[in-house]
């Protein structure tokens, strides 16, 4: 007996992306989603970014957003990172920080694949595993609730060696966004919290 594999796909995901895993066996339902780039049960939704979407998404706070959107509604949301090039714009200890606080604290899976055919199999597996194993069926749910973003951006900014929590909570009075902290000036950093912590936030942002 065939699988009866269903995946739905948000229509702005890349459509030779979505023929690999329609190629699979998977039923694709392709619509415009309002939350999640693909929906493969009713606990799992998956956001697809790239390696400079994920950075980006930090540095703006859509990525705070997103997750707030998703964990309101799916038991196990997935990040997955896609590709290979190298983290340009955020310091990797900032990184690892915002990384740490959607795992520990938001309950967050991240998975890293290396391309849109890996990628393709990991959406796959999630689905064949809870439709066909666990069975349970796939749905589609708007969002309702807010996490606190906050406390990722806090982690990232704690994950700088020498800022503490009343530190971090200085700067996002000062500088609300990841991306207002990212476009201020050594002078400013430093104004708010301190010559030395300031010199080294300001050259974690700007190496």
């Amino acid at each position: 007996m065939p699988e009866n594999i269903k995946i739905i796909i948000d229509h702005r995901e890349p459509s030779d992306l979505i023929e690999m895993i329609n190629g699979k066996g998977a039923r694709v339902v392709v619509k415009q989603l309002s939350i999640a780039d693909y929906i493969v049960s009713d606990r799992i939704a998956i956001e697809r970014k790239s390696r400079d979407d994920f950075e980006s998404s930090l540095i703006s706070g859509r990525l705070f957003d997103q997750v707030s959107k998703l964990k309101s509604i799916y038991d196990r949301p997935v990040i997955l990172i896609e590709g290979n090039a190298p983290f340009e714009r955020i310091d990797d200890r900032a990184i690892l920080g915002a990384l740490a606080s959607l795992i520990s604290e938001n309950e967050v899976s991240i998975m890293f694949t290396k391309d849109k055919e890996r990628t393709a199999e990991i959406v796959f597996a999630f689905a064949r595993h809870e439709q066909v194993t666990k069975k349970r069926y796939v749905k589609e749910f708007k969002a309702k609730k807010k996490i606190d973003g906050e406390k990722i951006k806090q982690a990232m900014i704690e994950s700088v060696y020498g800022i503490g929590p009343k530190t971090a909570k200085t700067i996002l009075e000062r500088f609300p966004t990841i991306e207002k902290l990212a476009k201020a000036s050594k002078a400013d950093i430093q104004e708010t919290i301190g010559e030395k912590k300031g010199e080294m936030l300001w050259k974690v942002l700007n190496s």
